[in-house]
């Protein structure tokens, strides 16, 4: 138990002079078991470490604590840890799960049962699997990413044992569990869970490398810039998109992505000059030839998306008439099915609104974009309108508070 209590005394440093029934109240959850915690007397769920990482900014510390305490020998009796494939009596091939895996299921919170394969069958996984994750994305659009998290973490473990059978196509299977991992990296940072965000994002890119696939790992070093963007960090942000343009090829259109990605990390630095240099590049890139519609991107990246990621920039930069414009004009344009997202840029928009002192206009945009995405689960739209409150904070009045209002009123 002595990684337990590793855990317990780390909980106690990082709440402070927090409460525990403060701290209880904020993830929902009973003071005295958190006080086992910190005494090293219970193990706390994987869901309990993963909301107590996130409330007290751990920033994935909790994580790996929780992660390293299943090496402890007591840790691990009873979950099949075996090390090899079983077969049963008709041929099916039964895989415990290993090691690394176990871990990475207890940090992330998911279930991935026994599973079993039958070695003799006929059957396209890949198909099976390219065709699911569609669902996977269109479900996520549709209700949120809570809802497909833990089917998508399963079926990363799933492909993962799927590698192990000599009979399958293992590279096809690499590039799938990669486009999985993205995926689950994604659905993270919406929520606004960075830590784990990171963690799948660069299990991505390891796996995008060693199949070998250069443009997955242009794209996934575009999503990494995108992670460090979000949280904030403008050179991180630009050197990971300096890094996109360097392992891109020909007239791919990735380079324009990060282009896009490197503006924004300027703007986060303060270089208004260099943000539009970038900005003006991505544009331009975007004039080359049409996308693969089976790329990644292919569905989302056009001219609309640069430019209201170039009107939030403006934003952050402080140039809020330009940015006013820039969103107004690109807003409209956005597809339908992109409510989310709609939602999220709408709540930019009213932050520019707010900067130019148009504290109606502001607070308006701010109730559209909580009726836009009720329901959504995204993480992203909840800190955004945090930061709206924030920019309207000098100011009172009926729109105001009805906006405010409107934001208590939402699961945080």
């Amino acid at each position: 138990m002595e990684q337990w209590r590793l855990f317990g005394e780390e909980l106690k440093r990082l709440r402070g002079q927090e409460s525990l029934r403060s701290l209880a109240r904020r993830i929902n959850f009973n003071a005295g078991d958190l006080s086992r915690f910190e005494r090293g007397l219970r193990k706390p769920s994987p869901e309990v470490v993963r909301l107590l990482d996130r409330e007290l900014s751990a920033s994935g510390r909790l994580m790996k604590i929780a992660a390293a305490a299943l090496f402890q020998p007591d840790s691990f009796e009873g979950y099949g840890m075996s090390g090899h494939d079983d077969l049963d009596e008709n041929g099916e091939v039964c895989m415990p799960l290993s090691r690394r895996d176990f871990i990475a299921t207890m940090t992330l919170g998911a279930s991935t049962p026994q599973i079993m394969f039958n070695r003799n069958a006929d059957i396209d996984y890949l198909d099976h699997f390219r065709q699911l994750k569609r669902v996977l994305v269109d479900q996520d659009s549709l209700l949120g990413p809570t809802t497909v998290i833990p089917i998508v973490q399963q079926q990363i473990q799933v492909i993962g044992q799927l590698r192990k059978l000599n009979s399958m196509d293992i590279a096809g299977l690499l590039d799938m569990q990669t486009n999985y991992a993205e995926f689950a990296g994604w659905l993270y940072q919406d929520l606004g869970d960075f830590a784990t965000a990171e963690y799948w994002t660069d299990r991505a890119f390891q796996w995008s490398m060693a199949a070998g696939n250069d443009a997955m790992s242009s794209y996934i070093l575009n999503r990494k810039a995108h992670l460090s963007g979000d949280e904030g960090d403008g050179g991180e942000t630009v050197a990971l998109a300096a890094a996109a343009i360097r392992m891109a090829t020909g007239d791919s259109p990735i380079k324009a992505l990060a282009n896009m990605r490197a503006g924004h990390g300027h703007a986060l630095l303060g270089d208004h000059k260099a943000a539009e240099k970038a900005y003006d590049t991505a544009f331009e890139s975007l004039d080359g030839p049409d996308l693969d519609p089976d790329l990644q991107w292919a569905g989302w990246f056009d001219f609309s998306y640069v430019a209201v990621h170039r009107a939030r920039s403006l934003c952050t930069l402080g140039k809020y008439d330009s940015a006013v414009v820039q969103f107004r004009e690109v807003l409209d344009t956005l597809p339908g099915r992109y409510a989310r997202d709609r939602a999220v840029y709408l709540v930019r928009a009213a932050i520019a609104h707010a900067g130019n002192a148009d504290v109606e206009h502001a607070a308006g945009l701010g109730l559209e974009a909580i009726a836009a995405g009720q329901g959504s689960g995204s993480g992203r739209l909840i800190k955004e309108l945090r930061r709206l409150d924030q920019a309207l904070t000098p100011w009172e009045g009926q729109a105001v508070e009805e906006f405010r209002d409107a934001r208590r009123s939402l699961p945080v």
